[in-house]
């Protein structure tokens, strides 16, 4: 079962995931992906406004988003070989309003 995390369709946070590596990995990239967008998500995109990523933490901060379910996840890599390893962690993203209208 993933994480549910719930923001205001105005409210732009960071999110992030702390990835388990073996001592002395960290991470070397991340990319994050936002899936099962609402069919009116076009107006008002849930947007990426920044990431970041030191060591074993990968964060996101996001923004917008129309009332609706959004996955989101964060395709971490690390590793000095070649291909990199690389993993997905996704946690779900619940857009509502936080005062009744």
């Amino acid at each position: 079962m993933i994480k549910t995390f719930t923001k205001d369709p105005n409210d732009c946070l960071w999110y992030g995931f702390d990835w388990t590596l073996d001592a002395g990995v960290d991470l070397t990239g991340s990319t994050w992906l936002i899936e099962e967008k609402p069919a009116s998500d076009a107006d008002a995109p849930l947007t990426v406004e920044a990431t970041a990523f030191a060591d074993q933490r990968a964060t996101v901060k996001l923004s917008g988003g129309v009332l609706g379910r959004y996955v989101v996840t964060c395709r971490g890599t690390w590793g000095g070989e070649s291909p990199a390893e690389q993993a997905d962690q996704s946690f779900a993203l619940i857009v509502q309003n936080s005062y009744p209208i």
